[in-house]
C-alpha cells in the first residue's frame, strides 16, 4: 500500500498552528502586561477593534496598559478557533475567550460592597474576531 504526503494538508495544520501561537502570546502578553509580547501578535499596520477602542497597533498598546493599571491578576482562558483560509497568505480567525482580571486596589464604586480583605473580580466572555496574513512566513493580525 502507497502513501503519499499531502503537503498542501500538512501546510495548512502549520498555518493553523502558527495563527493558535499568535493568539496565545496575545493573551498571555495582555495578562503578564507585557507589551512587547501584545505587538508580536501584530504586524506592524494592524489595526484593533477591541470593546471602546478602534484604532492602530501602536495606540492600542497604550491603551491596554492603562485598562490594565489596578489590575492585581488577569487571566485568558482561549477557547475553539475556527481558522478559515482565504488564499495560502490569508485568513478569518474567531476565537471564543473568557478573561478574568482581579483590582487591587478595589474601585471606590465597589468600596462599599466589599469587605476589608476582598477583590473585585472582572469576567468577560466573547469572540475575537481577527484578520490574519502571512508576511514572511509568519501569520499576523493585519488591518
Amino acid at each position: 500500500m502507497s502513501q503519499t504526503l499531502d503537503t498542501t494538508a500538512l501546510q495548512r495544520l502549520i498555518d493553523k498552528e502558527q495563527i493558535r501561537d499568535a493568539m496565545s502570546r496575545y493573551a498571555r502578553g495582555v495578562d503578564r502586561g507585557d507589551t512587547e509580547l501584545v505587538r508580536s501578535a501584530y504586524h506592524d499596520d494592524a489595526f484593533d477593534q477591541h470593546g471602546a477602542f478602534a484604532g492602530h497597533i501602536d495606540e492600542f498598546l497604550p491603551w491596554v496598559k492603562q485598562l490594565l493599571e489596578g489590575v492585581d491578576n488577569s487571566m485568558h482562558f482561549l477557547g475553539q478557533s475556527l481558522i478559515e483560509f482565504a488564499g495560502p497568505a490569508l485568513a478569518v480567525v474567531e476565537t471564543y475567550f473568557v478573561s478574568r482580571r482581579l483590582l487591587d486596589p478595589v474601585p471606590a464604586a465597589y468600596a462599599d460592597k466589599v469587605g476589608p480583605n476582598d477583590l473585585v473580580a472582572r469576567e468577560g466572555w466573547g469572540r475575537y474576531i481577527d484578520r490574519f496574513e502571512k508576511r514572511n512566513g509568519e501569520w499576523k493580525v493585519v488591518p
